[in-house]
């Protein structure tokens, strides 16, 4: 980010930019503002029905049906096109595509093919496409140039039941029509027609010329991709989906989330594609089961999101090649984990286990898990504290445990924690905490070899009365301990009164 002195110098120059020429930034607006609007009139379409209406309303007439829709969004980090066929189309949409120019716009803009009931086509319709003016172009720039740097923008298509075009010739006329960089595949499978992620292919590969020998010869460069698959309604994903062939990448980060996916084959992450990944979104979709091996080429993978799928188990050993510094495996269905699943993530930072069944926690690290900062179990089934939280884990800051089934009674020893941080956080909340037994004796025993934690415990089930004596005295500040504070001041008992009352 630009320093505040860079950006006032800046402003301080575009004003000696503007002054002198006004009257022609004036004259841009004038000449621009008719192409500023998003109707029929100022189109750049051929040879197709202009229909006022936003791309999710247009739609085939009545009496017609859908043979194909193209479909292109863009936005100022991606242009993602969608070219989506009914069964028995073939190749001669690109015909279609070519003819209304409607690939070639650099905005949003929707086309659908109709035909009657002989399946001839019989007309094309499509949205209007708005022109981006001179003086718009000229505003971004200096809206961003100065405040945010912006990366590459991708051209990906997604090509939809269109197997009649899977060949090199109708390949290379989608590729050069499109100018796209990436090419996702996908079909329909079975009756009911669920989506198939087949293959991804990258076209962007660039060339530079290698001399080495006294001769020169043009190379590729290896690229590593940033790859959003998001919401793409993806039921399946074929093993070679990512197996590249002729035009070879690095894929960075892989976004998957909120899809159908049950399943993923074995070999779904090849090596040559894979093992320099750092993010992995998997989550929200429809995983129940993961084999021992599937992770076993991420071997660069930082952060893993695993979160919303319906995992009731994962195998010993699944993490054993990852280096991860995050993992989220929240709201699953897991009700039990192997001690030793984590034995060799020994940069862990983070892991989320909240809202699962888990009614033990045993999880061990080869060095204690020395760097993990969080560690989330809230709304599981614990009933007890574990030592090991107290003891190992010395980097710890939040350990968060609320709604379990903790309790009755937590006693002072279980506030004793020992770590290289001071103030962590336990979260108690909402547990089945009755009694929080901290006798004025014990109170302030060995405390100086524990760190003061911040402790909260607000909606459980306190009882008022003599056995909550000392932790009254301790939110009025009168009982003399150093290993923990409140952090919510107003505790209120099960019999609906405050404690401070």
């Amino acid at each position: 980010c630009p320093s505040e002195k860079s950006v006032l110098i800046a402003m301080w120059n575009l004003q000696f930019f503007v002054m002198p020429n006004l009257i022609p930034i004036l004259f841009l607006v004038a000449i621009s503002l008719p192409f500023l609007k998003s109707d029929c009139l100022h189109g750049q379409l051929h040879h197709c029905n202009c229909v006022n209406v936003s791309q999710p309303q247009l739609k085939c007439p009545e009496n017609t049906t859908e043979s194909f829709v193209y479909e292109s969004m863009v936005s100022e980090s991606s242009q993602e096109m969608t070219l989506k066929c009914s069964p028995n189309v073939n190749r001669s949409v690109l015909n279609d595509l070519e003819l209304v120019g409607v690939a070639g716009q650099s905005a949003s803009v929707k086309m659908v093919g109709c035909s009657g009931s002989n399946g001839t086509e019989i007309s094309r319709h499509c949205t209007p496409v708005t022109s981006v003016s001179i003086f718009t172009s000229f505003m971004n720039f200096f809206s961003f140039s100065y405040t945010y740097t912006k990366g590459k923008t991708l051209r990906e298509l997604d090509l939809v039941g269109c197997t009649d075009m899977e060949n090199p010739e109708s390949m290379d006329k989608i590729k050069t029509m499109m100018n796209a960089d990436a090419i996702s595949l996908f079909d329909f499978e079975g009756e009911e027609r669920r989506k198939t992620l087949k293959r991804y292919l990258y076209y962007g590969i660039k060339k530079f010329t290698s001399s080495k020998d006294n001769a020169t010869k043009q190379v590729y460069k290896m690229e590593g991709l940033n790859i959003d698959l998001s919401e793409r309604l993806i039921y399946k994903v074929q093993k070679e989906a990512f197996w590249a062939e002729d035009h070879k990448y690095h894929i960075e980060m892989l976004n998957l989330t909120y899809n159908m996916i049950s399943e993923l084959p074995f070999g779904f992450f090849p090596n040559s594609t894979f093992s320099k990944t750092k993010y992995l979104d998997l989550s929200h979709n429809q995983l129940t089961s993961l084999h021992k091996d599937t992770f076993e080429n991420l071997t660069s993978v930082a952060d893993l999101n695993l979160e919303g799928n319906m995992l009731k188990m994962l195998s010993n050993g699944i993490f054993s090649h990852n280096p991860l510094e995050r993992l989220d495996l929240s709201n699953n269905l897991l009700s039990l984990l192997e001690s030793n699943i984590l034995e060799n993530t020994l940069n862990l930072e983070s892991l989320d286990l909240s809202n699962n069944q888990l009614s033990n926690y045993s999880l061990k690290s080869g060095n204690n898990f020395r760097r993990l900062l969080t560690l989330n179990l809230a709304n599981n089934a614990l009933s007890k504290m574990e030592v090991q939280w107290q003891y190992g884990y010395p980097t710890l800051r939040l350990l968060n445990v609320s709604n379990n089934n903790i309790g009755p009674v937590i006693y002072d020893k279980d506030l004793h924690y020992s770590k290289s941080y001071y103030g962590m956080v336990l979260d108690l909340s909402y547990n089945s905490v009755e009694v929080v037994d901290i006798s004025s004796n014990s109170a302030s025993l060995d405390s100086h070899n524990f760190q003061t934690i911040n402790l909260e415990i607000k909606g459980n089930p306190l009882k008022c009365d003599c056995s909550a004596t000392e932790l009254k005295q301790e939110l009025d500040s009168k009982l003399y301990q150093r290993y923990f504070r409140m952090i919510s001041q107003t505790i209120v008992c099960d019999s609906g009164e405050s404690l401070k009352d």
